[in-house]
């Protein structure tokens, strides 16, 4: 009872010093933006746009959860850029691939314009991303995977109402839990299709993506159809995926900006520390992937044809390999992996904006 007493009164006492400081107006606001007590939505949305109207120069960034705006690689890269006095407007969002791309483009607006979009594409699964999305196999269902930020995404709301004031108080979430989300995965299923219990326990405590367990359960192959690109279902997916880069690509020329792009690698691309890890999944792995290059290469000869300029950060993480940048029990970046992502893709865009050329 105690503790439900503690908890409560913490929330009162978080949502009135929110609200007091929010109600002191943009200053109060930004504060509480900067020392990470909140992330307000809808006002980090209207200084974002703000910042973007009164640049220079302007990037616009698409892509999935390694390039999410609150994301360490996100939120690094457009410091960065800031510092070479570039504005980055970011779209990209958790599990989409070339399809929501395509659409995160097409709903960006015209004005102001980009000088340059910037596509994340990630080998580990935009394939697949692809291959069973419902405009393209409506009968196949999806293995999207949905990364979880870390912190949850705030809900949205309508500008100018209260709830705008209070929707991402971070300690709300923090206590908050989801039983929604859990009661959406079937835990038992689970371990009875051979996945180890242990991976199951450290899902419920979202140690391991469960969205990971679901797309084990769903494609054991998933890997390898990103990966190695064997089968005819792959090669009909890649098929329309360069059909939807080049739709991006003729999108971007329309607004007159350039389009470049970042491929990020999947770890199994790397080294072998996480085979076990997929294993205990129930995925099928391949010792194939260690020299594998097939997802990149096809991407490469795709920007060469449309002379689109490209990063493939795959050589940039194997030059450190015994360092080994991704997460424990997981296919993203731990905080220097982030770094060293987001210490390139700068390297690499600033200076196409440099001079404006």
């Amino acid at each position: 009872m105690r503790g439900r007493t503690g908890k409560l009164l913490l929330i009162v006492a978080s949502v009135l010093v929110t609200f007091l400081l929010c109600a002191a107006g943009a200053a109060g606001a930004a504060v509480l933006l900067r020392v990470g007590v909140v992330w307000n939505e809808a006002y980090a949305e209207r200084e974002s746009e703000r910042l973007w109207r009164d640049a220079d120069r302007r990037v616009l960034v698409l892509g999935d959860s390694f390039f999410v705006p609150y994301g360490l690689t996100g939120r690094l890269v457009a410091e960065g850029l800031a510092e070479s006095g570039i504005a980055v407007r970011n779209l990209a969002v958790n599990g989409k691939g070339p399809f929501e791309y395509l659409e995160q483009l097409k709903g960006a607006g015209d004005e102001p314009r980009p000088d340059a979009v910037l596509l994340g594409y990630y080998v580990g699964n935009d394939l697949t991303d692809v291959q069973n999305n419902p405009q393209f196999n409506p009968r196949q269902r999806g293995t999207a995977i949905r990364p979880s930020p870390p912190r949850p995404s705030p809900p949205k709301v309508s500008p100018g109402t209260g709830g705008e004031r209070l929707d991402g108080l971070y300690l709300w979430r923090y206590l908050r839990k989801h039983p929604a989300e859990d009661r959406s995965f079937d835990w038992a299923r689970f371990e009875a299709a051979g996945i180890d219990p242990e991976m199951v326990e450290a899902a419920k405590a979202r140690r391991v993506n469960p969205w990971l367990l679901r797309a084990a359960l769903r494609n054991p192959d998933y890997l390898l159809d990103n990966l190695l690109m064997e089968s005819a279902a792959n090669q009909r997916a890649w098929l329309k995926t360069r059909e939807l880069l080049a739709a991006i690509h003729e999108e971007t020329r329309a607004r007159k900006a350039r389009l470049l792009v970042v491929v990020f690698p999947r770890s199994i691309q790397i080294n072998d520390s996480r085979f076990e890890f997929f294993r205990k999944l129930t995925f099928r792995v391949d010792e194939r992937t260690l020299t594998s290059r097939r997802p990149q290469e096809l991407v490469a000869r795709f920007c060469e044809e449309r002379g689109i300029a490209m990063l493939d950060l795959l050589p940039v993480f194997e030059e450190r390999v015994a360092e080994d940048l991704y997460l424990d029990m997981d296919d993203h970046f731990d905080a220097d992996g982030h770094r060293l992502a987001a210490d390139r893709i700068v390297s690499f865009v600033a200076p196409f904006l440099a001079s404006g050329t």
